[in-house]
């Protein structure tokens, strides 16, 4: 599965805004 950088980046803010609203 090919990924460039854009979406890996996206989908590391998202995560951290889940884990961010999680607490």
């Amino acid at each position: 599965m090919n990924m460039d950088k854009n979406t890996v980046i996206g989908l590391v803010l998202i995560g951290v805004l889940l884990i961010g609203f999680s607490y």
